[in-house]
């Protein structure tokens, strides 16, 4: 029979996923990689999606473009866009058919946050029909807790835009819960779970009570599901604690600025104005952030001009450079749970 894929579009990764034989199965990217880059980029004329697109930012920063949901439904003269104009390297305007955020392509063209977010669609699809040996044709689509309405009709958009119809809608800490629950049967146990939520650039602490029933509002066989989702989130939902100001990005933004430094300090080197090897040291630094989440020490490199520059770091640094982080995660936990 037809097999839905269950779709996560994050702000900095994403990441898909079917069920066989009562298991969940996290499919790969042609890279191997269980998620996916949410990133695209125009080089050369030819649009990269992914990790083809990441991998080619040190060399065409401008026209590499992060930050798809964080766009995604959201006005040019938004507050949290115009905040994010200052990191961005691309160039961003508005649209001139309704005034959303949209993105400066090559040869004049301009491109917008739907139509970006569809391309990224488009590539999890083609890497799950691979894996699965057979067209995708349905999508199970997770809905962040910080979406409003409009946002996440915007977002089933993207996701028809990519060749998915959504069969289904979710809150994603629902979702996470309903798993949880089904992996956990309990007879008589408790209904309600706590979902912590730790992205690339965002987290969120939600109390889900799965213990109401909200079935028919997850269905969305025309788009407009995803509006009542949002709204019986508010009833699934105990307690919802959402930061954009919370997210692992932001321990590699310090790890950077340490490495910055520590080069300024030992080499006599001011990387900070240098855009092709501040891409470079971004992409080093957050290796060696995944190599210390299960070891002691590693080395973070980057090239400038022709020379070649090493950083040491070890684990105890890290812990030291992502407390912030752990602090505000744990704020919001408490946030959330007194709430409930």
């Amino acid at each position: 029979g037809a097999m839905s894929l269950g779709l996560a579009l994050g702000n900095t990764c994403s990441t898909m996923a079917v069920m066989r034989q009562g298991a969940l199965h996290v499919i790969a990217n042609e890279q191997g990689s269980r998620s996916t880059p949410s990133c695209v980029a125009f080089s050369d004329g030819e649009t990269l999606v992914g990790e083809a697109a990441l991998g080619q930012v040190a060399r065409n920063p401008r026209h590499t473009v992060i930050d798809l949901l964080l766009m995604l439904g959201r006005a040019f003269d938004d507050p949290v866009i115009q905040s994010a104009l200052a990191r961005w390297r691309f160039a961003a305007c508005a649209a001139e058919k309704d005034g959303t955020v949209a993105v400066e392509a090559p040869a004049g063209k301009v491109v917008g946050a739907l139509r970006l977010l569809s391309l990224l669609v488009a590539e999890l699809r083609a890497a799950a029909d691979a894996y699965i040996g057979s067209p995708v044709k349905e999508v199970v689509l997770a809905i962040p807790p910080s979406f409003s309405p409009a946002r996440a009709d915007a977002l089933v958009e993207a996701a028809r835009a990519g060749g998915m119809r959504v069969k289904s809608a979710l809150p994603s800490p629902l979702a996470v819960a309903l798993l949880y629950l089904s992996e956990h049967e309990q007879a008589g146990g408790a209904r309600r779970v706590l979902v912590v939520d730790v992205g690339g650039s965002s987290t969120s602490v939600c109390v889900v009570d799965c213990d109401v029933d909200g079935g028919d509002a997850a269905q969305s066989p025309d788009g407009s599901g995803a509006t009542r989702v949002c709204r019986q989130l508010r009833r699934l939902s105990l307690a919802s604690c959402v930061s954009e100001e919370v997210g692992g990005s932001h321990v590699d933004e310090k790890l950077v600025a340490h490495a910055l430094r520590d080069l300024k300090r030992r080499s006599r080197v001011d990387l900070a104005d240098n855009a092709r090897a501040l891409a470079r040291l971004r992409a080093a630094c957050e290796s060696g952030k995944r190599s210390l989440c299960g070891g002691a020490q590693t080395q973070i490199a980057v090239e400038a001009d022709g020379v070649d520059y090493f950083v040491s770091v070890n684990r105890a640094n890290l812990d030291e450079l992502a407390k912030p982080l752990c602090q505000a995660v744990r704020r919001l936990f408490f946030s959330a749970a007194r709430a409930a």
